[in-house]
């Protein structure tokens, strides 16, 4: 790849979650030249509690590896997953202990592990921007050219945006869509996330859940109606526990109109009769709450996918709503894969397209909505992540 200017770079990625830095990383290696523009802080700042981590498509070569994932500030290597229902008065359910099945999943702590990854990234030549926020695309002749941030413009032949949760930019920039084949500006629907992380000594927790050193657990709960000043208030709520290395995360997901319409938008509640059902008080008994927080996420699932392509662009992870169909939200899998099937795609229509190096700017980018369609979203859609 041939010097490009400061402002001006063969990919720009917008955010560094688990789909934007995986794009990163496995463009960087390829040798591309990469733009990460990061809102945080850091990368990971701004998850402040921590997560279940799918890290199979990290471990993959053309990413960081298995040797740079094994060597990841990790919490906790799942052995352990659960699945019940609960109704309020029954719980039913069944786990898995599997320490092979689960090989390639960790619970981690994202302030820490996302920025892990990002300082792996920029070791292989991706150029880190945090505290850098995207204000809208630049486009020119209907092509996304770049980016607008408070501090100026870059430019790039494409951009991947993989912004997170709340996908400010999707909809500003009229990407929401009634369905996969009717392109519109339908407002999506969005949950509410609620979580706490209370902390427990590290022998406690272990001897308490049946765990040995360094093994970990997380358990997901479909939470049914419950009783609420003498009314049955719908809650079509999960639920989900894991364990971190000194710590129970613990919190709850449930539809932004339950919420408001059955509890008056107070997810404290919520949180109270969370912790009150007898094996949630089981599990946390005698620990110390350390933080709490709440966020909004995108919801629907692939019925409200927004348009993931356009000339020049590409769109990935948590903006995009695969991986989150509640109750069940999975979004760090189908996230890195989605960066992963992105960096492919720009290296296939780049050596399509003869190289981007020597490129005359001014002619026609390759990057064009059909090559990504071809390239990109066609590999997403056949995914298991999409199709499950």
């Amino acid at each position: 790849m041939t010097t490009l200017p400061p402002d001006r770079f063969d990919v720009i990625v917008v955010g560094a979650g688990p789909a934007g830095v995986t794009a990163a990383m496995a463009l960087g290696k390829a040798g591309f030249s990469v733009l990460v523009c990061e809102a945080g802080i850091f990368p990971g700042a701004e998850n402040w509690s921590g997560a279940v981590y799918f890290s199979e498509n990290l471990e993959h070569p053309e990413a960081f590896g298995p040797e740079i994932v094994a060597a990841a500030p990790y919490e906790r290597r799942l052995v352990e997953r659960g699945a019940y229902l609960y109704n309020g008065h029954s719980l039913l359910g069944a786990s898995l202990r599997s320490p092979d099945v689960f090989r390639s999943c960790y619970t981690v702590l994202r302030p820490v592990y996302d920025r892990y990854l990002a300082e792996v990234a920029r070791e292989h030549g991706v150029m880190l921007a945090c505290e850098t926020t995207v204000q809208s695309l630049i486009r020119h002749r209907g092509r996304v050219i770049g980016v607008h941030t408070e501090r100026g413009p870059a430019y790039a032949d494409v951009v991947f945006l993989a912004e997170g949760d709340a996908s400010h930019l999707v909809t500003q920039e009229g990407y929401e869509q009634d369905s996969p084949h009717h392109r519109s500006t339908a407002a999506p629907h969005f949950l509410q996330g609620v979580k706490e992380v209370i902390s427990l000594p590290e022998k406690v927790l272990e001897e308490r859940l049946g765990l040995a050193p360094g093994e970990g657990l997380a358990y997901e709960m479909l939470l049914r109606n419950a009783s609420r000043k003498g009314r049955t208030a719908r809650l079509n709520m999960g639920g989900f526990v894991y364990t971190n290395r000194t710590s129970l995360s613990l919190g709850f997901v449930l539809p932004l109109d339950n919420l408001r319409h059955h509890f008056e938008g107070d997810h404290n509640i919520l949180m109270e009769w969370l912790k009150g059902l007898p094996e949630i008080a089981r599990m946390i008994d005698g620990g110390e709450l350390t933080s709490y927080g709440a966020k909004i996420i995108r919801g629907g699932g692939l019925r409200e996918i927004p348009r993931l392509v356009d000339d020049g662009l590409a769109i990935g992870g948590a903006a995009t709503g695969i991986g989150l169909d509640f109750p069940y939200p999975n979004f760090t899998g189908p996230a890195t894969a989605m960066g992963l099937h992105f960096a492919r795609a720009v290296r296939q229509i780049a050596a399509d397209a003869g190289g981007l190096g020597g490129r005359n700017q001014a002619a026609e980018s390759p990057f064009t909505e059909r090559a990504l369609r071809k390239t990109y979203l066609e590999a997403v859609e056949s995914s298991h992540y999409y199709r499950s």
